[in-house]
């Protein structure tokens, strides 16, 4: 009998955090609503003592912790891919789904990582949302292309920024959005769901995914064009089980600086998810303005750009 992907990966992290493979990190959450959308802002001081990986990130030693990955971590291989379990994490079971061959996390993700990530996401009983940070203004922590999957709350089923998406007036799916009420440059697209719950057919929808994801892509360019900004090729990217969305980036990190505050943003901040490594840091976000703040590390969109619609939030 062939054990259930939950089994599993609720298996490999109750022994890897018992043995010292894994770190959980305990937290706090608040929230904060703002412009319709509850933000929550989890505050995790343990995080500071989590080793530094900016050597890896900056390409010092040869370091690659997805490379030959610690067995106590790895859930189960993939066709191209593997499942690991976040070594430091600070909701439990969060998953990585990683290119066993090295991959730059500066590349846009393919048809065949959309696929692996939308069959670990499809055997989660528990609301999931999948997302990647592409370049080196996303907020990547490591240069290995990895895409990082983690549970949702089951109060909500939803990250936060997901009301905007369900008051979207008569939304098509594979039509993409540009939301008024967000004013920074981001394209949606909701997924046929009726088509991708329907079809066994896992190559169709592999070519399925890859169409969402380069459509966003090019309208994101595009944008992009329209506002006469520069184009990095870096952007979050976020994959639920309802629709598609990218935000093209222009910093890695949101300074205060008199307060010596310098957040690191990925993507889920544009998911409705904050994370804060101190008290000073919590109060902060919780006193800023948080869409002006994502405007600030993404890129703000002019007048008339996109075609965007109202949502009746």
């Amino acid at each position: 009998m062939i054990e259930k992907l939950e089994t599993l990966i609720e298996n490999k992290y109750n022994t890897a955090l018992q043995n010292g493979s894994l770190f959980f990190f305990e937290t706090e959450t608040e929230t904060k609503t703002q412009d319709g959308i509850e933000f929550q802002i989890t505050n995790a001081p343990s995080l500071l003592s989590k080793p530094k990986s900016a050597d890896v990130k900056n390409g010092a030693g040869n370091e690659d912790p997805f490379e030959n990955p610690n067995p106590e971590l790895h859930v189960k291989d993939l066709k191209d891919h593997r499942l690991l379990l976040n070594k430091f994490c600070v909701v439990p079971h969060h998953l990585l789904v990683v290119t066993k061959e090295f991959k730059k996390q500066t590349e846009p993700l393919l048809p065949s990582d959309l696929r692996a990530t939308w069959e670990v996401l499809a055997q989660l009983p528990q609301p999931s949302m999948a997302f990647y940070n592409c370049g080196e203004l996303s907020g990547a922590s490591q240069p290995h292309k990895h895409i990082q999957i983690v549970p949702l709350s089951k109060a909500t089923f939803s990250p936060p920024i997901s009301v905007v998406y369900e008051h979207i007036p008569g939304r098509k799916a594979g039509e993409i959005y540009t939301i008024k009420s967000l004013p920074y440059i981001h394209v949606l697209v909701p997924l046929d769901l009726n088509f991708i719950g329907s079809t066994t057919d896992m190559d169709m929808v592999e070519d399925y995914l890859g169409q969402m994801f380069f459509g966003l892509l090019d309208s994101m360019i595009q944008q992009l064009r329209e506002n006469d900004s520069e184009i990095t090729f870096s952007f979050n990217f976020i994959l639920t089980h309802q629709y598609m969305m990218m935000v093209p980036r222009q910093k890695e990190h949101w300074e205060v600086a008199e307060k010596g505050i310098k957040l690191s943003v990925n993507s889920m901040a544009f998911a409705g998810l904050l994370l804060t490594k101190t008290a000073e840091e919590l109060e902060t976000l919780k006193q800023t303005n948080i869409i002006d703040l994502l405007c600030e590390v993404g890129v703000r969109r002019g007048e008339g750009v996109g075609n965007s619609v109202p949502d009746e939030a």
